[in-house]
């Protein structure tokens, strides 16, 4: 039976972390995005996985750009995000056109149903004229070969998508980390016939930043820590392909020599995925997720919260803002787990860690977490006051949203879960010349010269990592009695997670 990756290499290359450090430089970074595209291509990679705004949208230009300075074979994906409600499978269809048209590029190898997020979305994007219509009839056409689909669900989610017959392959985060926990879905996969691209192998650095707490992947004693952890992850028979999210040809080549040096990921292979999984259930430091400590008497998650904490374990040092934006992002792909307030209930009535197998310090843990729920305003409560700070019954008429993002869409959705319809008209702004005049995720995109012909009364910069250039960019509205006000502070994390 064919697949959807075969004669993939094993190691993909993922366009999300392409340099591009300042306008000022562009050219220079452009230039080296493009060479290391090429390089990787040269180097064997033929599957290269990109979406709509990665690399500071620049992606799309870079690898357009690349293809016709090559002739290499490769394979590319569509990705096409689910997110959007209002949007129907003719949308979807134009969508992936214009997509093709950005690489420059008749047709494309893989459609990606892109960001499923819990069983709802899965559900919403196969109904009939929605997304998985839109894939069928790019494949009826001749334009694309294979659809798959990337998820961030629980574990039993995932194995719905893969029971469902409808994707030749699915795309998840897997790494050391949540090993043992996949272990059931990329069984599942395998025996379903469907294949495993992997995304996040190094859990954002965090595994190749610790080599001490996992050194027990390591077969050799030659191995780098990259090499043994993308090596352990291919040694599951399911997964056939590993996607590096690399900035830098250095970077690339150390994904590449974990399946080219002499010690070849293919050799032991089982003896490397029982080593693994042996190791992951022994380190008496982390939690195993027993989960005999639930059944609080306040419901707090301790064991969600505990399993989620090993992160900072992992890195054996103190939390950081890098490393709490993980923390909750887990807690979120895995648990799904909301915080209302970030109030501890806890009672220290010491019933979780009479009942901890690991012998861990739950209340003085639990005490932590709920600190820095507060600290990086993650909990409803503390993203309500910010959204009354900024917008809520100032006499706003009209608030602009900037980017016209899905994370500008997943904030909108948190303020109307907790605060209600808005009072004001909501508009979406954007710096993509792209987007202007068009359609997205229900509202018309307008420019920052639109603002002012609008009367917007305030704008609200909504992007976590590029709020400061964004700010710099429009902060000239003010002048105009215009409103230029920013959504994170300094120790947030991204309300997206």
């Amino acid at each position: 039976m064919s697949h959807a990756f075969d004669n993939i290499f094993p190691i993909g290359l993922g366009t999300g972390r392409l340099l591009f450090t300042s306008p000022e430089t562009y050219v220079t970074d452009f230039e080296n995005a493009v060479e290391l595209v090429l390089h990787a291509l040269d180097q064997g990679v033929n599957y290269i996985d990109v979406g709509k705004g990665y690399s500071s949208d620049h992606a799309f230009s870079v690898l357009k750009d690349a293809f016709r300075k090559t002739n290499r074979p490769f394979h590319v994906t569509v990705k096409v995000n689910a997110y959007d409600k209002t949007r129907t499978a003719e949308d979807y269809y134009r969508e992936s056109l214009s997509i093709l048209d950005s690489l420059g590029l008749e047709r494309a190898s893989h459609f990606l149903l892109w960001t499923l997020m819990d069983s709802q979305q899965f559900h919403q994007a196969i109904e009939k004229d929605r997304l998985y219509d839109a894939a069928l009839r790019l494949k009826q056409e001749g334009l694309i070969k294979h659809i798959g689909t990337s998820v961030h669900m629980k574990h039993e989610d995932i194995i719905e998508v893969i029971d469902s017959g409808l994707f030749e392959f699915v795309l998840i985060s897997y790494n050391l980390i949540n090993l043992l926990d996949m272990r059931r879905v990329l069984d599942r996969a395998f025996e379903k016939g469907v294949d495993i691209l992997v995304m996040n192998p190094l859990y954002g650095g965090l595994i190749a930043e610790n080599e001490d707490a996992f050194a027990y992947a390591k077969l050799q004693e030659d191995e780098t820590m990259v090499q043994a952890a993308v090596r352990a992850l291919l040694a599951h028979p399911a997964v056939k392909c590993v996607l590096a999210g690399a900035s830098t040809k250095e970077q690339l080549d150390a994904y590449l020599s974990s399946v080219t040096e002499p010690t070849y990921y293919a050799q032991n292979k089982a003896e490397r995925l029982q080593k693994v999984t042996e190791n992951t259930t022994n380190g008496t430091a982390f939690c195993s997720y027993c989960r005999y400590c639930v059944n609080c008497p306040k419901k707090i998650p301790v064991p969600q919260i505990m399993n989620a904490r090993n992160i900072f374990r992992l890195n054996g040092r103190n939390a950081n803002q890098s490393l709490e934006k993980t923390f909750f992002r887990y807690l979120n792909e895995k648990f799904n787990l909301e915080f209302e307030s970030s109030e501890n209930p806890c009672i220290q009535c010491g019933q979780c860690e009479r009942k901890c197998t690991q012998g861990l310090d739950i209340i003085r843990s639990v005490d932590e977490i709920y600190q820095m729920v507060g600290r990086s305003c993650y909990d409803k409560a503390s993203r309500k006051k910010r959204f009354q700070e900024l917008i809520y019954e100032k006499g706003y008429r009209k608030v602009g949203f900037w980017p016209a993002s899905a994370g500008t869409i997943k904030i909108l959705e948190i303020y109307k879960e907790l605060l209600g319809e808005p009072t004001f008209e909501i508009f979406l702004f954007d710096s993509n010349a792209d987007y202007h005049g068009k359609e997205k995720f229900g509202y018309t995109v307008f420019s920052k010269k639109d603002a002012i012909r609008l009367d917007i009364d305030c704008i609200l910069i909504t992007s976590f990592l590029h709020s400061g250039a964004i700010y710099e960019r429009i902060q000239d509205l003010t002048a105009q009695g215009i409103d230029i006000k920013t959504l994170y502070r300094k120790d947030d994390v991204d309300w997206w997670w």
